[in-house]
């Protein structure tokens, strides 16, 4: 309950500025803060920094990190349809990064290109085995899976899945772009369950922004378990790749493990230095090493879902970053819903 008195500096990285680097505060209390709006100039290009508060004041000091991130511009975003039912593919080009989504095959990200160069693993437009997993979809494939089920990846193939363009904003103001694909669930176990999975970039953006919705049709509480399996061939590289979060760092080897990293995980190139990174607002992303298949990246978790509910949305990001420095910069995705 004691008021502070002191002042507040912003420390920013020298490719940064602001209109505003210090505040001088008095009798600020829980219920009387203290906010001054501040402008900050960026680089043009997509990127995330990390900059920091210093508070000094006569009961003590602190040095608060702060995350800064440009995800793109507001250039357009491409939207390209082709072909229909089974094997239509929808391309998206936002400008600085290229990726493609497939329907028909269990509704997977197939291809994330940028300067010619695919990073996504996936066998398209062919399902194939990939270790234990058959069928395998690769790319980022989406899951739904029965409440302590591991049969990876689910059957969501044997669905009837449909996709549309979709244009949304978030809390932010900030205009998604991509596509939404869709389907009311048949099998048994999940009849009754409406799922959606989005695929969203902005304007000249290395940021992919997935969303998983799920709608309750019926009277009774459902349980399933939703997420993604994302395979990685990074500059050409499949294997020999590296496995980092805040916890962990896992080399290559011959053995699998799939352990949780909380909000933050990568996939690091040591030949190259590039990095694939997974960020959510919910800590249940998994660094996966496969084994003599390769380290790989996953989030998934059993949801709840609420009789007549349709709001149970669940958010994560994939980033693809020159470097291992970068991807730590994007771990403020984490506050951003």
């Amino acid at each position: 309950g004691q008021a502070l008195e002191g002042r507040a500096t912003l420390h920013l990285p020298e490719a940064l500025s602001s209109n505003c680097d210090s505040v001088e505060f008095s009798n600020v209390k829980v219920d009387r803060p203290l906010r001054t709006p501040v402008t900050l100039r960026l680089p043009h290009k997509a990127n995330a920094y990390t900059g920091q508060v210093s508070l000094q004041t006569k009961l003590f000091d602190a040095e608060v990190p702060i995350g800064l991130v440009r995800l793109g511009d507001r250039t357009p975003v491409s939207i390209t349809i082709e072909g229909k039912d089974q094997t239509q593919t929808i391309d998206v080009d936002n400008g600085r990064t290229r990726f493609s989504i497939a329907p028909g095959f269990t509704g997977a990200l197939t291809r994330w290109q940028e300067k010619g160069v695919n990073h996504i693993l996936s066998p398209y437009p062919e399902q194939k085995t990939f270790d234990w997993m058959s069928p395998w979809f690769g790319g980022i494939t989406p899951l739904v899976i029965k409440e302590d089920d591991e049969d990876f990846p689910g059957k969501l193939y044997q669905e009837t899945l449909t996709a549309r363009e979709v244009h949304t904003p978030d809390k932010r103001g900030i205009e998604w772009h991509g596509v939404r694909v869709s389907s009311q669930l048949k099998r048994e176990e999940f009849a009754g369950l409406d799922i959606e999975f989005d695929y969203l970039t902005v304007g000249k953006s290395n940021v992919v922004k997935l969303v998983c919705r799920m709608h309750n049709r019926t009277t009774a509480q459902r349980r399933a378990t939703v997420g993604w399996l994302t395979f990685w061939q990074l500059d050409g590289a499949s294997t020999g790749n590296t496995l980092r979060s805040d916890e962990i760092e896992r080399k290559h080897t011959p053995w699998n493990s799939w352990p949780e990293a909380g909000h933050w995980g990568t996939l690091f190139n040591p030949q190259t230095g590039r990095t694939a990174a997974m960020v959510s607002p919910y800590p249940h992303v998994r660094t996966i090493d496969w084994g003599a298949a390769g380290g790989h990246l996953g989030w998934y978790t059993g949801i709840d879902i609420l009789p007549n509910s349709s709001d149970t949305t669940r958010t994560c990001y994939v980033i693809l970053c020159d470097t291992f420095d970068q991807a730590q910069a994007y771990k403020s995705l984490k506050q951003y819903a």
